[in-house]
């Protein structure tokens, strides 16, 4: 069957532009097998915070698909475009619309068949692994992999309907496009686009308003939501201001003429104004790429790295138990009933008195309890109580107070509270501070000189803390910390025992991490292979102009000169756009991982640094590999002539 000869001939002849997309759609397939074997498992639903990490894992397949989806048909548009000038040669041999529409289905059933065969056989070796490390990440929570015929069927036809979509997609550029100009079709250049400066304008607007948006980010599902706008203005405001203000930006580069006719500034500058339209929505794709991975990893990095902070900051000691009335002494009895049971033992109990926390905000005169901009949760013990557990000795006078918060905020002197001025003092420990019931706000004490004080500071209730720690195996601290709930008759609110709160925080955080770094990698080859085949495509674009600068006196050493400079200004703006937006998305971020009672501003920002460091060598080894493509392509008519 001649169709089929000539379908094989194709793939293997342009083996450089489909060995990519083989590897492309092989990978895209593996991922989305992890994803849906991931979510389909029982056993990670059956694990703490199980229901949390499946719909995370459901949201991640949704979201991969559509990257699937956008890549593929990404790629598929530029193979198509090189494909033309066989399909306009077999057309005009004789070969009918429905002889190549055969020819292309071939292609699209033998791509689909290798892709899915090679993804599946990954999905399987590389799930094992991936299980291995989600194991690794929830510590504890054991995760028994399961193969499940339900993730074979999903994934095959998830991607039966991607390449579909392709095939249908060629069919339309055939019908598209008249036999008399199919061959001109993959010829056509691109006219020079006008600067629109009102876009680049609008841009601009979008990135400040988003920009603005996100830095204002407090610790609140409000917030939160309005950060989501903020990601789609930026998004939007991105694209615009690639498209736009770069072409506005090359124009005045081109006006500045004792620049532009340097030969390498010339023949790059001209070259990219040729084909910015394009070049625009492909740099802010990869602009949006590179922040996407950013945030992402900074983001669940910061938590899972973080986990030990967190719950020492819920969890000053093994056990922590509150309550709206002191602790009675049969209480006491049950509690050391229960270790005895269990064969654990009680270390030094730890007793502390505080004012039920109340939400406030601190301004330049003073603090103001309420939710509207809350920034702290304030609760008052008295001196005396203080002095106990940190064997200190503070002397208080009645307007004079002590303040403890870990992330230290700024503090006036002197500060008015409830219309009452104090004079302050800030300390920089307190054993027992803990985050009541878990709260997105940071703990603040206030230690004053009674109780007295210590209400008109804080008119809440008083709430009655223990802390203890505990000796034994893991298996028996673990049975009782089951157990003494229910023998003391404690809600969750009021108890909080390591041991089942390290078990869901690792759980948790592992699962997002896991999840985020899923997402990130397939962010990373999605950005890959569209450097990869923008820079091919521009490749052969841009042969045909070189071998004509060339045959007017352009040294090889003056082609490569230009080559350089163009990529590399290319390069530099879509990483440069992810640094600048990463940058006004940190307090975003900052605020977000507070939701979690996150508030270690110096791991996150050594997370950040860290994950910038390896994304920009990554993208600098990107780089290099596809210049020297780049140049490959462009070279071969130039030593044809020599």
């Amino acid at each position: 069957m001649i169709q089929w000869k000539l379908a094989t001939h194709t793939i293997t002849k342009n083996r450089e532009q489909y060995l990519p997309f083989i590897l492309a759609s092989t990978m895209l397939i593996a991922v989305n097998y992890i994803f849906w074997s991931t979510t389909l498992n029982t056993s990670l639903k059956r694990t703490i915070n199980g229901n949390v990490a499946v719909n995370l894992m459901f949201l991640g397949t949704i979201f991969v698909t559509l990257i699937s989806i956008i890549l593929m048909l990404y790629i598929n548009r530029f193979l198509i475009k090189q494909e033309l000038n066989e399909l306009a040669l077999y057309n005009m041999l004789g070969f009918a619309v429905k002889d190549l529409k055969k020819i292309l289905l071939i292609q699209v059933i033998l791509l689909f068949m290798i892709s899915t065969s090679l993804g599946l056989v990954c999905g399987v070796v590389f799930g094992k692994i991936f299980f291995l490390v989600l194991n690794a990440l929830v510590q504890g929570s054991h995760i028994v992999e399961q193969f499940k015929i339900s993730s074979f069927v999903l994934v095959i036809l998830t991607f039966g309907g991607i390449f579909l979509l392709l095939f249908l997609n060629d069919i339309k550029n055939i019908y598209k496009i008249s036999p008399a100009n199919l061959w001109q079709e993959s010829q056509k250049a691109e006219s020079e686009p006008q600067g629109n400066l009102l876009g680049g304008i609008i841009g601009i607007a979008l990135l400040t308003w988003g920009y603005g948006i996100a830095v204002r980010t407090q610790p609140n599902m409000k917030s939160m939501l309005r950060f989501m706008l903020a990601i789609i203005i930026v998004v939007l405001g991105t694209y615009l201001f690639f498209i736009f203000s770069s072409i506005v930006f090359l124009k005045f580069l081109k006006n500045k003429k004792k620049f532009y006719y340097q030969p390498s500034h010339f023949i790059s500058i001209s070259d990219m104004l040729y084909r910015m339209k394009q070049n625009g929505a492909s740099l802010a794709s990869i602009c949006l790429l590179c922040t996407a991975v950013l945030v992402t990893i900074v983001g669940t990095m910061s938590l899972y790295v973080g986990q030990e902070h967190l719950i020492n900051n819920w969890n000053p000691y093994d056990f922590v138990i509150s309550q709206k009335t002191p602790v009675s002494q049969n209480a006491y009895k049950l509690l050391e009933q229960t270790a005895t049971e269990q064969h654990v033992k009680i270390k030094s109990i730890h007793k502390l008195a505080i004012t039920t926390p109340v939400p406030i905000s601190i301004k330049n005169t003073g603090i103001t309890p309420g939710f509207k901009g809350a920034s702290h949760q304030m609760a008052t013990l008295t001196v005396d109580n203080y002095n106990q557990l940190e064997n200190t000795n503070y002397h208080l006078s009645p307007h004079k107070i002590l303040i403890y918060s870990e992330d230290k905020p700024i503090i006036p002197k002197k500060m008015f509270i409830n219309g009452q001025e104090y004079h302050t003092q800030i300390i920089s420990h307190f054993n027992f501070a803990f985050s009541y019931q878990r709260s997105t706000l940071k703990p603040l004490f206030i230690i004053t000189a009674n109780q007295k004080i210590a209400q008109s500071v804080n008119p809440n209730s008083w709430l009655y803390v223990l802390g203890f720690n505990t000796g034994g195996t893991t298996k028996q601290v673990n049975k009782f910390a089951v157990k003494l709930p229910g023998a003391l008759r404690l809600k969750t609110d009021n108890y909080s025992a390591i041991p089942i709160v390290k078990k869901a925080i690792h759980a948790l955080f592992g699962s997002l991490l896991f999840i985020g770094g899923l997402i990130s990698l397939t962010m990373i080859l999605v950005t890959a292979l569209l450097i990869y085949y923008k820079q091919i495509s521009e490749g052969y674009a841009d042969r045909a102009r070189f071998q004509t600068m060339q045959e007017v006196g352009l040294s090889l050493d003056e082609t490569k000169q230009a080559i350089r400079s163009q990529v590399l200004t290319l390069f530099m703006f879509p990483i440069l756009g992810a640094v600048i937006n990463l940058m006004f998305a940190f307090p975003a971020i900052k605020n977000s991982l507070s939701l979690f009672s996150m508030y270690n501003l110096r791991l996150l920002v050594v997370v950040t640094l860290v994950t910038l460091f390896l994304l920009i060598t990554y993208y600098l080894v990107i780089y290099g590999l596809t210049t020297k493509i780049y140049t490959k392509i462009v070279e071969q008519r130039s030593h044809n002539l020599e």
